[in-house]
């Protein structure tokens, strides 16, 4: 949908087609280079912060293999750990206790950081905070009233965070760079 959209000239669609794949594939490089070739169509050209560098590693690991991978790491960490306490329960020999008492706090270890991860990647799958703006201009106002003044205008194709949704007709929104307001919903459509 997303490379049909973007051959058909309609960009906002395609930006939220490829932002829907990207989010069940986040591993997938063509989708993260045809969504930033999309991106590179819309008029505004919002450049997120710099992050800290632990925070981009972070994010890359959690999304260097898919989240079934991760479960699948997980359960041979398991293995390696029961593997690691039977060998400090049941066996004699000094050097095989303390060998399976160190792999298992490292397999131990190990187990917590895939499930953080996994967890991180899978709650990334299921968030339902994204939205790619739909209108071909709109004014994010300060208050959600349509006769509120201040704000910013946005175009269509970009993509936006929600922030609230608990003013019927409303959403309140942040921009890459951290910019805030408010958009009626139908000049929107969410991820």
């Amino acid at each position: 949908l997303g490379n049909t959209s973007y051959r058909t000239d309609n960009i906002p669609l395609a930006v939220l087609n490829y932002e829907r794949a990207l989010r069940l594939s986040p591993t997938d490089t063509d989708i993260r280079f045809n969504l930033e070739m999309a991106q590179s169509k819309t008029i505004d050209k919002i450049t997120p912060p710099s992050q800290m560098f632990f925070v981009t590693w972070y994010e890359s690991l959690a999304d260097l293999v898919p989240v079934d991978t991760w479960a699948l790491l997980v359960f041979l960490l398991l293995l390696l750990l029961s593997g690691c306490v039977f060998l400090y329960f049941f066996t004699d020999r000094l050097w095989t206790r303390r060998l399976g008492f160190f792999a298992g706090v490292a397999s131990l270890l190990l187990v917590l950081l895939v499930n953080v991860l996994a967890y991180e990647q899978l709650s990334a799958i299921h968030s339902h905070s994204g939205a790619v703006i739909i209108a071909p201009a709109v004014a994010v106002r300060d208050t959600p009233d349509t006769a509120a003044t201040g704000g910013f205008v946005l175009h269509e194709g970009t993509s936006v965070k929600i922030l609230d949704r608990t003013i019927a007709g409303w959403r309140e929104v942040r921009t890459a760079d951290g910019r805030t307001g408010w958009l009626l919903t139908q000049q929107i459509e969410e991820i």
